[in-house]
């Protein structure tokens, strides 16, 4: 009799381990797939926040290119001047 329990008790946690590891299968499974979205959320969003800045970029570029271009229209002399020094302070920089 006391052989029976013991085996009823070894089966009964023989399945309960059966069951456990199935539901950490079970867990790892659902854990990959939701880090696997959360990785290609991520790398959406990062694309998304790097265009928006390349943007951004190209939209201050396109303003600094017009404010020059205005301004040599009106004062040409002076940016001349103006490159010419920037080119020797480059220039002796760089020695």
């Amino acid at each position: 009799m006391a052989d029976k329990n013991v085996s009823d008790e070894y089966e009964s946690v023989k399945a309960d381990l059966a069951k456990l590891q199935s539901d950490v299968s079970a867990l790892m499974e659902a854990l990959a797939s939701s880090g696997k979205g959360q990785v290609e959320r991520t790398r959406q969003e990062a694309k998304l926040r790097l265009r928006e800045g390349a943007e951004e970029v190209g939209r201050r570029a396109q303003d600094l290119g017009d404010t020059l271009e205005k301004q040599y229209e009106e004062k040409p002399l002076l940016m001349l001047l103006g490159a010419f020094l920037l080119g020797v302070l480059l220039g002796r920089s760089n020695r």
